[in-house]
């Protein structure tokens, strides 16, 4: 069966490295015509904003980051450097030393995420007073790899030292124990509950250090429980938690910038970015868009497409779409950007997919493991353990009874003893080897009935291993013949637009 898998497993690989090697070319070329078509928007008397937005919002970073490099090969540029320059207003340089709403996106959408990250973080803490919120957002909605990059950027590209400056700047005792303990980047992140036990005695915990005292509360059980769990572990405490209202408790007993950072990291992350946008885009004054162009710049098209859906299922009473339209009438091309960010049209991006390479990765990985366990479930491990100890029962009762096996016609040889008559054996040193090699036999006889549920266990690992294997490399087969069909397609589109807009020119 497992010999089976693994051939059946090693087709499938050809095949996967095969349309791997057709889709390259067909993704080489797109990157080339980008690049070609964003230089061609430079070139003009006015920057062509559309033909930025129209590639820019509509690739994956991983996308973007190849067309970077294929641009700054062609044309000795940075793109990012590009975007900058030809975006930033003299008036906006000016004053603030910032770019336009539009500018801010495109870079967010362009630079690595470790670099955006610290620039952002920079921006937080260098002002008279800590923008918390900022700092909160940046802190508890990435992922400890993020985190851990965005700190060492921050600490090479500005020569501080993040953590030490945070600490300085923190000045309320439990604030700053909590964000110390985040900055640990030690979160769970497999989203895998509590059981019903631990987070019965977590919420009991909790109740008792908050709710169910008549004044104050005691920080420690708060930062120690809360600080590295996962959405799912919070819901498995809230579960258990008096009347599920753990958040509500949080608000009543906690306060100011610890509040704030607990109910940051204990909101489930779709939802907290929904919530943000709702406060920024309902100012009393004017709406807050950096905060818009922040959230969705920072985020990849699928995590955009979540936190549309998180805001509409909120009860604002109005779409994210219409939220959007409404705060940026005055700003198209700007408008557009955002609303190209939350759409879930994928058609606009070449490959037919907006994930990051890693999430489709992840996702693929996910579903093969899903596969292979259903099938898996099918493995009957007694019957075949039982069939094994039968086996060497078997064997065991071959050697008592004397029936050899024929590999084992020296031991018959040297059993051949002769009897001289006088109650002696002849050959008695012959005899005791053979007893010897008879007892050694049967010792690792033993052994190995002994060792036969661990073997059968290796076994049906080997054999989950191969069943995954071959889902995840099928998985990449369909993934990889979407993308070169999709590329095909996208590109014949845009020869299309080519060539019509070539043929308008030419009447006109």
């Amino acid at each position: 069966m497992i010999d089976g898998e693994r051939i059946g497993s090693i087709s499938r690989v050809e095949e996967k490295e095969k349309l791997f090697n057709e889709r390259q070319p067909l993704l080489d070329a797109t990157w080339e015509h980008d690049a070609d078509d964003l230089n061609k928007a430079f070139q003009k008397f006015s920057t062509d904003k559309s033909v930025l937005v129209t590639i820019l919002c509509a690739r994956a970073y991983w996308q973007i980051n190849e067309i970077a490099k294929v641009y700054e090969r062609k044309y000795n540029a940075p793109l990012l450097e590009k975007v900058v320059n030809e975006l930033t207003t003299m008036l906006g340089s000016l004053l603030t030393g910032a770019g336009t709403g539009l500018s801010k996106l495109l870079t967010y959408r362009i630079m690595p995420q470790p670099e955006r990250d610290a620039a952002m973080l920079k921006d937080c803490l260098d002002v008279m007073s800590v923008d918390d919120a900022g700092l909160m957002e940046i802190l508890c909605t990435r992922s400890n790899v993020d985190l851990r990059q965005a700190i060492f950027a921050f600490n090479q590209v500005y020569k501080r030292d993040l953590i030490e400056l945070i600490r300085s700047k923190c000045t309320q005792k439990n604030y700053r124990d909590f964000v110390m303990k985040i900055l640990d980047c030690n979160r769970d992140e497999d989203n895998i509950p509590f059981d019903p036990v631990t987070a019965k005695a977590y919420a009991d915990e909790l109740y008792k250090a908050g709710a169910a005292r008549s004044f104050g509360f005691e920080p420690e059980p708060f930062i120690r429980i809360l600080v590295n769990i996962n959405h799912t572990q919070f819901e498995s405490i809230n579960n258990q938690y008096p009347n599920r209202q753990l958040l509500k408790d949080i608000q009543a007993k906690l306060g100011g910038d610890f509040q704030l950072a607990v109910m940051t990291r204990c909101t489930e992350k779709y939802e907290y970015f929904a919530n943000r946008i709702e406060t920024a885009l309902r100012g009393y004054i004017s709406s807050d868009t950096d905060t818009l162009c922040r959230i969705l710049g920072c985020l990849s098209r699928p995590d955009c497409v979540r936190v549309k859906l998180a805001y509409n299922r909120s009860g604002f009473k109005r779409t994210l779409d219409e939220a959007v339209r409404a705060a940026l009438k005055s700003q198209s091309t700007y408008q557009n950007a955002c609303l190209m960010l939350i759409s879930e049209d994928t058609s606009v991006t070449p490959t037919g997919s907006d994930k990051e390479i890693s999430e489709e990765e992840n996702e693929l990985a996910r579903e093969a493991e899903k596969l292979a366990n259903n099938e898996f479930a099918s493995y009957n491990a007694e019957a075949t353990q039982k069939r094994g100890e039968d086996i060497m029962a078997e064997k065991r009762r071959s050697w008592d009874s004397g029936n050899r096996d024929p590999q084992l016609e020296e031991e018959d040889r040297l059993l051949s003893f002769a009897w001289d008559g006088k109650g002696r054996f002849l050959d008695l040193a012959k005899l005791n080897t053979t007893f010897r090699e008879l007892e050694t036999a049967d010792n690792q006889l033993a052994m190995m009935i002994d060792t036969l549920p661990d073997q059968m266990d290796a076994q049906k690992m080997i054999y989950k291993t191969l069943l995954k294997h071959r889902y995840e490399t099928e998985g990449y087969v369909r993934t990889y013949q979407r993308h070169i069909q999709a590329l095909k397609d996208f590109s014949a589109r845009r020869d299309k637009v080519m060539k019509d807009t070539s043929q308008t020119i030419k009447r006109k």
